[in-house]
This record gives structure tokens, C-alpha cells and sequence, in this order.
């Protein structure tokens, strides 16, 4: 048995691979070279780590434990995910950030001064890119953990995690109401880093780049949706979180087999989910974008002009995309899953 994992006692700064051989195991820390590996541990003593707060693990990929630098490249990865430092050869690019920063601002400008036929080529050029994204076991280490350890009213991922524990929280993926029957949705992943290796990385050639939408979830006629949470600390502008939803549903389309296919695999705290597509045929992703405001702050969405002229032009451009939905959810909603309200949906 391999999983990677993240022991915040053991190794704060980085995860590791963990491999299993009955009560003997081995965590191998391949910032160094060679190799450090640690063999103090039981498998018992790993296992109960494994069940405290902060500490993660995920199934690793079948690849022999020898082939240092496939996982220096995908541990690297992983700390990207969690803002931890990557490998030292490793060449990273900017950033998850930077990269949606690239993209909406690329967007920006061929919505306002672009040709229609432009936006179209752009489109088609990000999901050709996107389909170099590297594939894992499974989304990542929340399929296994329970997320609402973070409870932080003014976090975003703390709103994204108590919607995602509400809807998995029985055997069978609980749908959020939205007071709009037909967008009710439920998630069923958070947090999905979906990493470009530094060897096949179009967008920054021979560095590491990787997106994380906010949430992957599905809707009661299994289409897939891209969830987006800006909480109050966050860059509250909806338009440029629409273009960040955006681009992680053009990562999703690129991606879509393996998302359909991973979402129909149980997965620890994950249950299995039918979603439409797996091979394009039907497939359709909806942006959900929730913003939730700092007190006494107005979020204005309907009337925005730059939204409201750009949605036609990315429908044409993305003719995968379904609904955009916006959610100005009030502080008190925190922590109440089973209604979040969307207040403007775009058909």
C-alpha cells in the first residue's frame, strides 16, 4: 500500500510517501537527495496520526517508489496545493493565483476589444492546455477527511467545507436547496488542485503551474458545477470570481473523463455521483459563484454591465457552459447547508 500524506507532526513542511509492508512502513521525504527515508514509525502509530486534525493522506498512484523524480514533481505538487514550499528543483511558476490572474485578464481584454472568433480560439487554447493537467487516484486528501475542522466564519474554505460536509454527510450526495429548483446542487469535492508538470506545461514552458476551484459539485440532472467561495477577506468583485469559476470550468471540460469518472469511484467520506458527459456527448458545466460580504458591504451583481455583456459572448465562445448563479449569502446563513439561496441566476 502507498498514500501520500501530510503529517503535521512528523514533517510540517512537506508531504510525503508513505508506503506500507504489514506492521513495517516507511515515510520518504524526497526534498532530499537521496532520498530520507524514516522507518521508526509503525504502520498503528501513522494511522493514528492520521486520524487528527491536520493531518491528510490520499491514495498515491501505482508508480514504484525508485522513480524519484515523478515524485519529487508530484509531491511538489501537493505542497503547491497547501501553500507549502515546493521541492527545490522543481521549477515553479507563479501560482495557481497567477495563472487565473493571466486568464482573466486575457478574457477581460478579448471581451472588450477582442472578435468573437478570438474568444473562441482562446477558449479552444486553454482546454487544449488544460488537458495536460495530471490525473490523480482521487481529488485529494478531503475524499478522506472530514473539512469542517476549519470553522472560520471569515474563511472562505470554511463556508466551502460546511457546504460539502452538509451534502455528504449520508450515504447518498444531499442537495442544497436554492430557491430555484432546477440549480440545487451538491458538492462533492473542495479544494481540487489540478496540477501542470513542469514537463508538459503549455501555458509557462518547463515550470509547474496548477488552478484549485473552490468546489466541484452536480446538479439534480447530472451536470457538473464549478463552485467559486470568496469569503469576507477575500476580492469581492463578481466579476473577475466569475472569470476565476470560469477558468476552472475550462481545467473541468479539459478534464472531464477523468472528473466523471473519479466522481462515480466511492472515495472515503466521498459517495459515488453520476455525472453527465464523460465523453463530451451532454456534457454541461454551470459557474456558481457565492461572495459572501464584509458587514455593512453592498455586493452588486444585477446591473452589472461587464457581466451581463459577457455571458452571451462565453456562451457562444464555451458552448459547454450552462448557468452562471451568484450567492451574496448574509453572515447567519454560516454553517445552514440545506438552504443557500441563490439571488441572480444568468440562464
Amino acid at each position: 500500500m502507498a498514500r501520500l500524506v501530510y503529517l503535521q507532526d512528523v514533517c510540517p513542511d512537506s508531504w510525503q510517501l508513505w508506503t506500507v509492508s504489514g506492521e513495517g512502513s516507511c515515510l520518504r521525504d524526497y526534498r532530499f537527495s537521496p532520498t530520507k527515508e524514516e522507518r521508526e514509525l509503525s504502520t498503528s502509530d501513522i494511522e493514528t496520526m492520521l486520524t487528527k486534525p491536520e493531518h491528510f493522506w490520499e491514495m498515491a498512484p501505482h508508480i514504484s517508489y525508485k522513480d524519484t523524480e515523478f515524485w519529487r514533481e508530484q509531491i511538489s505538487l501537493k505542497n503547491a496545493s497547501m501553500s507549502l514550499a515546493p521541492i527545490d528543483d522543481v521549477t515553479e511558476g507563479d501560482g495557481g493565483h497567477r495563472l487565473q490572474s493571466l486568464f482573466a485578464s486575457r478574457v477581460k481584454s478579448l471581451l472588450t476589444t477582442g472578435e468573437s472568433n478570438e474568444l473562441t480560439q482562446f477558449v479552444v487554447e486553454w482546454i487544449e492546455g488544460f488537458s495536460h493537467v495530471v490525473e490523480r487516484e482521487q481529488f485529494n486528501h478531503w475524499d478522506n477527511t472530514d473539512a469542517t475542522q476549519h470553522r472560520n466564519i471569515e474563511d472562505g474554505f470554511s463556508w466551502t467545507a460546511s457546504l460539502l460536509e452538509y451534502c455528504r454527510s449520508t450515504p447518498q450526495l444531499d442537495f442544497i436547496a436554492t430557491g430555484e429548483p432546477d440549480t440545487d446542487f451538491g458538492l462533492f469535492a473542495a479544494e481540487v488542485c489540478l496540477g501542470l508538470s513542469s514537463k508538459s506545461n503549455p501555458f509557462q514552458d518547463g515550470r509547474q503551474n496548477s488552478i484549485q476551484p473552490d468546489g466541484l459539485g452536480v446538479r439534480r440532472d447530472n451536470s457538473l458545477v464549478v463552485f467559486e467561495m470568496k469569503g469576507p477577506q477575500d476580492d469581492h468583485d463578481p466579476f473577475t470570481a466569475m472569470l476565476q469559476a470560469l477558468c476552472g470550468a475550462l481545467a473541468a471540460t479539459a478534464k472531464r473523463s477523468w472528473v466523471v469518472s473519479t466522481a462515480e469511484s466511492e472515495c472515503g467520506r466521498r459517495p459515488s455521483i453520476l455525472l453527465a458527459g464523460k465523453n463530451d456527448e451532454g456534457f454541461r458545466v454551470h459557474l456558481y459563484v457565492a461572495i459572501v460580504a464584509k458587514h455593512g458591504e453592498v455586493i452588486a451583481v444585477k446591473g452589472d454591465a461587464r457581466i451581463e455583456e459577457a455571458i452571451p459572448k462565453l456562451k457562444t465562445a464555451f458552448p459547454q457552459l450552462g448557468d452562471v448563479v451568484f450567492f451574496l449569502p448574509q453572515y447567519s446563513q454560516f454553517d445552514k447547508g440545506k438552504h443557500f439561496p441563490a439571488d441572480v441566476v444568468y440562464r
